[in-house]
């Protein structure tokens, strides 16, 4: 008998021809039938018209104008179309150091972690998660940013990468800000629980937290709290608050400044730098000095915050 044929994988050397541009946009106004494949990058997916169903290898999920969704490039997908099919894909590569999508603020907004975290996780397993579905305000201002970002790859004037990144971002957070908008307790509240506290966790990461008080910002028992947590996340609680402070310390230590190790482990919420240096090199596989001398594109490697890229 023979065997069923594997999943084609998309390769990022055939999407992104220029290594110095790590994104790529492509619209779709008749999209066909697509049989199950995936890639190496992720691919944010804006559905502009017309109908069908997004395919996993676990589920389908129908599309209507103005849903919006992260694939992962893990997950293996594929599309059946009902209607005439328009779509704008963003296709970005997050192992690129040029992308600094982990920075900053945007952790503490619960619809990034809804949208891009807990969303995808539950759509690659086949389950129902939290859905963003923009109103035709919103979705006329994420196609301008996405705009702005074709307009920069097209160009390609100085400083093209940095201003595409920066749209990117901007849309990322114009999103997040819109899936949180949307978000109503009378949805799925487990979920919605589970987004609270990744953004409690994004925000209060230096400060001493217990799986008490975790459960009570999510609004759940604790053991009811720490099984959801690992089922949405894939990790504990412990070890995703860890991998944020990892994270956080490798931003500190690729930063020009060279800050003192001790200054770097009480910033990232460890009072004893010996045990902050063990537990780095436990995650990172070397020590936060040899981090620190890594060439730039061994940086794609660091801690991403629990989210499993």
């Amino acid at each position: 008998m023979p065997h069923a044929k594997a999943p084609r994988k998309i390769r990022s050397e055939a999407v992104f021809r220029d290594r110095d541009m790590p994104i790529a946009v492509m619209r779709m106004d008749n999209h066909g039938d697509t049989s199950l494949h995936s890639h190496d990058f992720h691919e944010l997916v804006l559905i502009t018209g017309g109908a069908g169903r997004h395919i996993t290898a676990h589920g389908s999920y129908p599309l209507k104008a103005g849903d919006v969704f992260l694939i992962r490039g893990s997950t293996r997908h594929g599309y059946a179309v009902a209607g005439r099919l328009r779509l704008i894909n963003i296709l970005f590569d997050p192992r690129q150091a040029r992308l600094p999508l982990n920075e900053l603020d945007l952790g503490t907004v619960p619809g990034y972690h809804a949208l891009f975290e807990i969303e995808p996780r539950m759509r690659q397993a086949g389950r129902s998660g939290l859905r963003l579905r923009l109103n035709t305000a919103q979705r006329e201002q994420a196609i301008a940013i996405i705009g702005e970002i074709e307009e920069e790859l097209r160009a390609r004037r100085p400083g093209a990468c940095f201003m595409a990144c920066g749209h990117l971002m901007r849309l990322i957070g114009f999103l997040s800000r819109c899936c949180d908008a949307q978000q109503e307790p009378s949805g799925t509240p487990e979920l919605l629980g589970i987004s609270r506290v990744l953004s409690f966790m994004a925000e209060h990461f230096a400060e001493p937290q217990t799986v008490a008080q975790l459960a009570q910002v999510a609004g759940m028992s604790e053991s009811t709290f720490v099984r959801r947590f690992r089922e949405v996340v894939g990790r504990s609680p412990i070890d995703y608050l860890a991998r944020i402070r990892i994270a956080r310390a490798c931003e500190m230590l690729r930063r020009g400044d060279n800050p003192k190790m001790t200054a770097v482990a009480d910033a990232c919420g460890y009072k004893d730098a010996n045990y902050f240096s063990r537990h780095f090199r436990r995650v990172m596989g070397c020590t936060p000095r040899a981090y620190r001398t890594l060439p730039t594109r061994h940086l794609a490697r660091e801690a991403d915050g629990g989210r499993g890229k």
